[in-house]
């Protein structure tokens, strides 16, 4: 059985040719048939948007370089590979292939073959675009050598190297908004004047003494550092630029926000629409889970020779950025794009290395259990994962409630700040004290209160403005790998690298599964709300006569 062949992030020297019309699917745009018609060579543009994944059996020896956006792609072998720009695939003759994507891929193929199969008549070949600039997902060229964040700034509607010097940043750039804050630093967005673009740049707080400003620059410095091992990647918010005077990192613009942000804007326009079901939908959980998930395979397993550890996964790093296909005016998407940002903590873990052995610093309300704490590994990340969807879905913090906390604390006869103290349990000492905990997506919201300790102390107010907690269950499809996440024992803990292989080929289907289930309740909601309504009209009109 032949096995494809791939090369990662292989480099291409030439310039494909613009000559494809972006509502084509296939169509070969050059051929040497003219000048080798026993063996002709043909080349052309295959293009695959989201929906049924495509099977193709090849009767010739092919290469595809893929030119912009991404496929999934595997053989009969069993392997899948996500394949992304600037990524060469070797197709043998014979070998079965299966294409599919969750938004769009363009690749550009190249083969030889014979005549009688040169050019089927069942496919259909455009003419030249005579604008080839309206492709909107073409890349105009690669050049070799290129790196991803070569690739970044190309795309970008400025020139980043305007970021790097203050003068003609500020002469550029105008400060717009404010976007959030952490122990790092602050970020504001910056509105290229020309462009209208957007870009986030963070700075460091402002420092009071020497020690301060030590402190913040080797902080700086350090987060420089292992942008500049990240790079790019889909689901990472990898850094465009960095200026030393003044201190900044200069990093994508995403639309919605962090995941919180995302959270109460998606709500709030639930509240609007007047929904029967107002919760995070399924979708974009599986969705988040997808997106996370490969972000920290790669990061575990393929950056650079070594693998990193980000040691701060929580709903703050986590940004959310529109698809390219989506219109604002259709509302806050559930499937947006989820990428990981904040790499301040991030760490190095070889792996026929000791973990190392610094203590975690990264949020306690999503650190891993108390055994870990000494040690920095992968493991703690996806743990970090787990107690960030739950957050997600049941819109609580992933901890034990203080009222749990404080009465076993006072079963030991220790000293435990008093429930309504809440500038106390704001302090750290305690925060890394409560150890995290798992519950349940699929349990009912009187299971949640009952059995898994949910409790008002643990609710995110931000998430329910001015009313109680509520909590519709989710699918245990859901939950069964959100567990594993939680899994105590951390060899045993789902890897990001089981993940991809096992999950996250599985989560499309999933999500049109859970996208049908919640129209399906959300009319039976419906119903039965108008069921109640005409009940009480009948009781009404009974009491009055």
């Amino acid at each position: 059985m032949p096995a494809m062949q791939y090369f990662e992030k292989a480099q291409t020297t030439f310039k494909p040719p613009l000559i494809a019309n972006e509502n084509a699917y296939l169509g070969d745009v050059v051929s040497s048939e003219s000048t080798d018609p026993e063996k002709p060579i043909s080349g052309g543009f295959y293009r695959l948007e989201k929906g049924t994944p495509l099977v193709y059996t090849y009767t010739y020896d092919e290469i595809k370089i893929i030119v912009d956006g991404h496929f999934y792609i595997s053989d009969e072998t069993g392997k899948e590979v996500k394949a992304e720009k600037g990524d060469v695939f070797f197709f043998p003759k014979g070998s079965k292939i299966t294409f599919k994507t969750d938004d769009f891929g363009l690749g550009f193929f190249v083969g030889q073959r014979k005549k009688d199969v040169l050019c089927l008549k069942s496919h259909k070949v455009y003419p030249p675009n005579p604008n080839p600039n309206s492709l909107k997902h073409t890349s105009q060229s690669f050049l070799q050598g290129l790196s991803n964040r070569d690739v970044m700034r190309m795309e970008q509607p400025f020139d980043t190297n305007d970021l790097r010097i203050y003068r003609r940043f500020s002469q550029l750039f105008t400060k717009r908004y404010y976007l959030g804050d952490g122990g790092d630093g602050i970020v504001h967005a910056y509105e290229h004047k020309s462009s209208k673009a957007l870009v986030a740049v963070k700075t460091p707080h402002a420092f009071t003494s020497e020690s301060d400003r030590i402190k913040v620059t080797k902080r700086f410095e350090a987060e420089i550092e292992n942008l500049s091992i990240v790079q790019q990647h889909t689901h990472i918010a990898g850094m465009l630029a960095w200026s030393s005077t003044p201190m900044a990192i200069f990093l994508p613009f995403c639309e919605l926000g962090d995941l919180t942000s995302y959270v109460v804007k998606w709500k709030s326009e639930q509240k609007r629409q007047r929904k029967t079901i107002q919760r995070i939908s399924e979708v974009t959980i599986w969705k988040c889970l997808h997106d996370m998930v490969l972000a920290l395979d790669y990061l575990h397993n393929k950056c650079e020779n070594y693998g990193y550890t980000h040691n701060d996964i929580k709903p703050d790093n986590i940004l959310v950025e529109i698809p390219k296909s989506w219109k604002m005016e259709d509302g806050i998407p559930d499937e947006p794009i989820f990428r990981l940002t904040d790499f301040a903590r991030m760490t190095r873990e070889h792996p026929t290395e000791s973990a190392q052995s610094t203590r975690f610093c990264g949020t306690p309300e999503y650190a891993p259990p108390f055994n870990e704490r000494g040690a920095l590994r992968p493991s703690g990340d996806i743990w970090a994962l787990g107690g960030t969807l739950q957050t997600l879905a049941l819109g609580v913090y992933p901890i034990q409630s203080h009222e749990a906390f404080s009465d076993s604390r006072r079963s030991q006869e220790k000293f435990v700040p008093h429930l309504i103290d809440k500038n106390a349990w704001k302090k750290s000492h305690w925060r890394h004290l409560i150890p995290t905990t798992f519950r349940p997506l699929s349990a009912t919201k009187e299971e949640l209160i009952s059995d898994f300790d949910v409790h008002d102390s643990i609710v995110i107010e931000e998430f329910y403005p001015n009313r109680p907690w509520e909590h519709k269950p989710y699918s245990k499809r859901l939950d069964r790998w959100y567990q594993w996440m939680f899994e105590k024992d951390e060899k045993k803990r789902a890897t990001a690298k089981i993940l991809v292989r096992y999950c996250v080929p599985a989560i499309a289907r999933k999500i049109l599964v859970a996208r049908a289930e919640e129209r399906a309740l959300e009319c039976f909601e419906r119903a039965r709300a108008l069921r109640d309504k005409v009940v009480m009209k009948q009781q009404s009109r009974v009491a009055e006569v």
